[in-house]
């Protein structure tokens, strides 16, 4: 057993700043899929998401942990009109959720942000050990604060 893992984190927005809501449950059962098809069992993943949001079925997996918090509703402005402040508050609220999952990740660890709608190549874990054990020296601190967001 390894003393570190990859954890693939999967922030999700708030489930009433979305449109097309089934279509995100959708992209993110492909995504879990993908992760699911490791090589290399050495991984957790940690979907972070409100209280209350409707996730598909492949979300209560061994491997994976969801993380419900009351995130602040965000309404966001139309992205056509200011697409600057668009973004600003979906990398603020992703952000946010993504400092809360580190969290649960250990010191050792590696972490990877995927999104909802993002596919993980099926040996990138065998990939990460393989490297991890070839170059023991491959040390990276996590110590991430609120003010490195």
């Amino acid at each position: 057993m390894s003393d570190f893992a990859i954890n693939f984190i999967i922030p999700v927005r708030h489930y009433r700043s979305v449109q097309d809501w089934q279509s995100v449950k959708t992209n993110l059962e492909h995504t879990l899929k993908s992760i699911f098809g490791q090589t290399n069992d050495n991984w957790h993943c940690y979907i972070i998401c409100n209280r209350g949001t409707d996730l598909p079925k492949s979300a209560n997996h061994e491997n994976v942990t969801v993380l419900e918090s009351d995130f602040e509703f965000i309404s966001l402005p139309n992205k056509s009109v200011d697409p600057e402040a668009y973004h600003d508050l979906i990398r603020k609220d992703k952000g946010a959720r993504v400092y809360e999952s580190l969290k649960y990740c250990k010191a050792n660890d590696f972490f990877m942000v995927v999104d909802y709608d993002d596919f993980v190549h099926r040996e990138l874990v065998e990939f990460i050990n393989d490297m991890k054990q070839t170059h023991i020296d491959l040390e990276i601190p996590l110590e991430i604060t609120a003010n490195d967001l």
